[in-house]
């Protein structure tokens, strides 16, 4: 564990699974990116919105500042996620994804993260964030999984 409590081997692992899961994005067809009910596009869209929760969630921890907790149903706010995401091409999804991973494993990596917790949303467990961290990593993984199950069906 580093001074912030964070396992570097997390980090890393999370790095991996979000490149893993912008690489599988990358190589699909352009038939597999067309909207769906939960397909590709949508699965991008909730990991982007919740990975940048997470990373300004934090920034506003160590600097001292408040963050305005996301709220309602995680339905609702996947929902919201995929609407504000259709604006965007699959390429400007991807390049948020990884401007968001690099932006909380930097944060995350900072000594004044020590005890920093992440609230994913008002009313839901309190997590501190070296917890989380592989938590996400795994949820990601869990989804590129699902996704490359239900292409080659």
């Amino acid at each position: 564990m580093t001074q912030a409590g964070v396992d570097p081997a997390d980090v890393e692992k999370l790095k991996g699974e979000v490149e893993a899961f912008c690489t599988l994005i990358e190589h699909l067809p352009e038939r597999a990116l067309r909207e769906q009910a939960w397909g590709p596009r949508e699965v991008l869209a909730h990991l982007v919105y919740w990975h940048e929760q997470y990373a300004a969630q934090l920034q506003a921890r160590l600097a001292g500042r408040p963050y305005p907790l996301p709220h309602g149903r995680f339905r609702e706010l996947n929902d919201y996620a995929v609407e504000d995401a259709r604006r965007q091409s699959i390429a400007a999804q991807l390049a948020r994804f990884r401007a968001a991973n690099r932006r909380w494993s930097s944060l995350i990596a900072d000594p004044r993260a020590q005890g920093a917790s992440i609230q994913i949303k008002q009313d839901s467990k309190i997590w501190p964030a070296g917890e989380l961290l592989p938590r996400v990593a795994a949820h990601i993984r869990k989804h590129r999984l699902e996704l490359t199950k239900s292409l080659r069906a």
